[in-house]
């Protein structure tokens, strides 16, 4: 029974390693021809004897490539988090570094509509963590782009770094935008992968339902805590926490 049991464990383990050589092999071959479709569309595009009809119908097409390729790139991002070990490259290093070092890439898009981003608890900002920091900095990077992106023009978007202290203290980063908020009954489905938010929809925001799937699947492998406040209604507040065990001593 036990040999049994054993065979039945590694063929099981065998089969979740395939399909996730799968999922990245199939996302990298579904790029090249995506590609091809979105270079021949601008370059149709481009030509200035294209009918309004038809420059509509192409920029649909566009329209659909970019949110397959924003599909793909979240399913290679998914694959690289199953497969990776979250304790093999373990660094010492400022979450809040990180934070302003992933708000670097958002600067156009912050200076175009006008975003103001303030910081809250200075003193939390010099903590340093010990975890994987490209895992890391995949999810804090999703949770960012996640809150930009339904924040609303000329709106605020507030991070804050406290301790929370207890039989197991931790360092917890909360993410505060001024978008349309979690409807209620939403906060944990929110997570599941390919879900969108009836309330984000309404907003007329499209997006692929995996970021913040991709969020919580690094977070969790990180041995932390990812979860949306309730209590906000109109906004949405996203907490990231990491137990005392993963703080730099």
């Amino acid at each position: 029974m036990a040999r049994v049991i054993n065979h039945l464990l590694d063929r099981l383990e065998e089969a979740f390693v395939q399909l996730q050589r799968f999922t990245a092999d199939a996302a990298h071959e579904l790029r090249t021809p995506l590609a091809s479709l979105r270079t021949i569309g601008e370059v149709a595009l481009a030509k200035g004897h294209v009918s309004d009809e038809y420059r509509e119908a192409l920029g649909n097409i566009l329209e659909e490539t970019e949110r397959l390729n924003a599909t793909i790139d979240s399913l290679l991002m998914l694959a690289r988090a199953d497969i990776t070990n979250p304790g093999s490259e373990h660094t010492d290093f400022s979450v809040a570094d990180l934070i302003d070092e992933i708000f670097n890439l958002f600067e156009i898009v912050i200076e175009e509509r006008n975003i103001t981003v303030t910081h809250d608890g200075r003193p939390m900002q010099n903590v340093q963590v010990r975890v994987d920091r490209g895992l890391l900095r995949l999810a804090i990077l999703n949770v960012l782009h996640n809150a930009l992106k339904f924040s609303p023009d000329n709106s605020s978007l507030q991070i804050s770094y406290s301790r929370i202290e207890g039989s197991s203290p931790s360092l917890r980063i909360a993410v505060q935008d001024e978008g349309p908020g979690i409807r209620s009954g939403e906060h944990q489905q929110i997570f599941e992968r390919f879900f969108t938010s009836n309330a984000r929809a309404a907003a007329s925001h499209s997006g692929t339902g995996l970021g913040l799937s991709v969020a919580k699947l690094v977070i969790d492998r990180l041995g932390g805590n990812i979860w949306f406040d309730q209590e906000v209604k109109q906004d949405a507040k996203c907490f990231i926490e990491l137990s005392i065990s993963q703080l730099a001593r």
